[in-house]
């Protein structure tokens, strides 16, 4: 990407050139790269590939990182969740009510 930035229009083979890194390493960048939005090509042979503004890549990455905030915060929820019911549970092990009958007999079992 960053010799995009610098060149702004390449084939994979000028990349390649210019990066010393193997063709086929190249291809395999790239297409990950255009696949997560970061780079675009021209039509034709051969392909063209160009970077995208790299403002615009920052936004994209800060997107992509406030997404993942996102499902953490719901993962973390979720969690606090069943860690809350399982205390629950436990103090309804650990003090059974006078007719609860089975959580006295999993006390017993769990030797609580």
């Amino acid at each position: 990407m960053a010799v995009l930035f610098y060149v702004e229009e390449a084939t994979a083979k000028e990349i390649s050139g210019i990066a010393a890194i193997p063709p086929t390493k190249v291809y395999s960048v790239l297409e990950s790269l255009e696949g997560k939005g970061f780079i675009d090509h021209l039509p034709g042979k051969p392909r063209i590939f160009r970077g995208i503004p790299a403002g615009h890549v920052f936004d994209r990455l800060i997107r992509l990182q406030e997404k993942r905030v996102k499902a953490f915060k719901y993962e973390k929820g979720i969690q606090i969740e069943i860690v809350r019911k399982l205390l629950e549970e436990k103090e309804r092990y650990l003090y059974p009510d006078e007719g609860d009958e089975l959580a006295k007999e999993y006390s017993e079992q769990l030797g609580w």
